[in-house]
């Protein structure tokens, strides 16, 4: 089912992945016409990205491992070491409490994993700090990881470059029990059933593209 991002309760953004930042930073503008901006590295990750905002709260973020850091060892989160192209991985909401919204996971029968500190500093030097659950719940990402920026001020508020979220796309096998479950957890997406699949669609002054 095709919804506005404005009607997703608590998005806070939405992730692609891509093998070559630079590749798909163009891609990106060729499509719609924005140019993302620098985002910055994450140490702990060994990661890096570039983004855009939404304008409604929330933002979008293109991700790929990060050349620079030779020292990281490990797993990179969002599949960023498996992507073959530039596409969906998953999302992200803030929910009013995290807690409560693990909780409910759990008694739907989820275990989302528990939350844990992050940070970057941003391309002006600013810190951001966050608390998040792990980005690994299910191959497709349809299962949002849940995010608290503890008092941080989300980049959605601050980043120059404006998309717009047309569609946020998702089936599962077992539409009905995910869909539950994410309204548990305090979003309103509706899985459509089908393979498990998650596909987001972008807008700028350019034209549209699909990932």
């Amino acid at each position: 089912m095709t919804q506005n991002s404005p009607q997703i309760s608590n998005l806070d953004h939405i992730v692609v992945a891509t093998p070559d930042l630079e590749v798909g930073v163009q891609q990106i503008a060729e499509a719609t016409g924005i140019q993302l901006e620098r985002g910055g590295s994450h140490p702990h990750w060994g990661t890096r990205n570039y983004l855009a905002t939404f304008g409604n709260g929330s933002y979008f973020e293109l991700i790929s491992a990060d050349p620079e850091n030779t020292d990281f060892s490990g797993t990179r989160p969002f599949k960023v070491d498996e992507v073959e192209h530039t596409r969906a991985v998953t999302w992200a909401i803030e929910p009013p409490s995290v807690e409560d919204a693990l909780a409910a996971a759990e008694e739907a029968g989820f275990d989302l994993g528990e939350p844990a500190p992050g940070s970057r500093r941003t391309a002006a030097g600013e810190l951001l700090q966050w608390r998040l659950t792990p980005p690994i719940a299910g191959p497709s990402g349809i299962i949002p990881f849940l995010l608290d920026w503890s008092g941080s001020t989300t980049p959605a508020a601050t980043l120059t470059p404006q998309l717009s979220l047309v569609d946020i796309e998702a089936s599962h096998p077992e539409a009905a029990r995910y869909t539950a479950l994410l309204k548990a957890m305090g979003t309103d997406l509706e899985i459509s059933e089908g393979p498990e699949s998650l596909q987001f669609t972008l807008e700028g002054p350019a034209g549209r593209i699909t990932l």
